[in-house]
């Protein structure tokens, strides 16, 4: 689960900060990038599925999977809008003439609220691995994690939600091998 999240957590930077710079031509490296963040996604989800499965806890794993899906649908649907993004410019700039910048930020407003979306559900189960594991960090991130979805919209959101990814991982970091699961 540590490693997962870290992957994720570092490779959505790496790839954000990659996106600013706009290097024409290195699909590769868009493609490589987004690549190890499903891996990195994917790692995660397991871990904490497994968690969910151990606990025998129904709403923990409910919380997982609908993280999962929003998760890798919007990981999926901004890799298509970076890798095409050439192709839907001439293609918007065709069906909509002058306001394909709009849609086009429409199409990425659409990305971000999938984000947004899974962030929430991340917060929830944050929140059942601190019921059986009493490490308190794991109830604050998820607390920041669903105050950082509410306030996206007035940007101190993202800034919530990034403390609490970081948080998150401490907390995992945090997590014994061997796990005396306290039931509830």
């Amino acid at each position: 689960m540590l490693w997962g999240i870290i992957i994720e957590f570092l490779t959505g930077g790496v790839g954000r900060a990659l996106e600013k710079i706009k290097f024409e031509g290195d699909t590769i490296v868009f493609l490589s990038l987004f690549l190890l963040g499903i891996l990195g996604i994917v790692m995660h989800i397991y871990g904490v599925y497994k968690f969910s499965i151990k606990v025998n806890d129904t709403k923990m794993k409910t919380n997982v999977v609908i993280y999962a899906i929003f998760r890798l649908i919007g990981f999926l649907f901004m890799l298509f809008i970076f890798m095409f993004y050439e192709v839907l410019r001439i293609a918007l700039a065709d069906a909509v003439g002058d306001f394909y910048l709009l849609a086009l930020f429409g199409l990425l407003a659409l990305g971000i609220i999938l984000f947004v979306i899974s962030y929430y559900f991340m917060g929830e189960y944050l929140i059942g691995i601190y019921q059986y594991t009493s490490i308190k960090l794991f109830e604050e991130c998820g607390r920041f994690m669903k105050w950082g979805v509410f306030t996206i919209v007035i940007l101190i959101g993202a800034l919530l939600i990034a403390i609490s990814y970081l948080g998150s991982i401490f907390a995992f970091a945090k997590l014994p091998n061997t796990l005396d699961i306290k039931q509830t």
